[in-house]
């Protein structure tokens, strides 16, 4: 476990794991998004979610194929993502999917234009 690393070192940071993990309680579900998702994808590395596949993270994890979801109390499921994660050619697989899945979901200036369609429509 780390501190919070600075804006500058973030993306290196990011990139220093094979393989990231998240979790979220099933509870929270469509409540919240845990943000670092966007900073795993951007740095092509896959994530182990370990959550409900109905969340957000669980819809763009396995939309993407940039990762695993498990659901929560699943060691099994936990077991065999863990075991496919070993495989440097497949986290490097997932994680060019991740990559690829923040590129087109997560960018900040086509969000931004997106938040201010949102924020001016109906205003003529």
């Amino acid at each position: 476990m780390y501190d919070y690393a600075p804006a500058d070192q973030l993306l290196a940071h990011l990139q220093s794991a094979d393989v990231h993990l998240a979790s979220l309680d099933p509870a929270w579900t469509g409540t919240m998004v845990p943000s670092k998702l966007q900073g795993i994808f951007n740095a092509a590395r896959p994530v182990i979610f370990i959550g409900s596949a109905e969340s957000s993270i669980g819809r763009w994890v396995a939309e993407s194929g940039g990762g695993w979801v498990v659901a929560a109390n699943d060691v099994d499921g936990l077991l065999a993502a863990l075991a496919e994660a070993r495989d440097p050619a497949v986290c490097a697989a997932r994680g060019r999917a991740a990559k690829a899945f923040a590129e087109e979901h997560f960018d900040r200036c086509r969000n931004v234009d997106r938040v201010v369609e949102i924020l001016t429509a109906g205003r003529d």
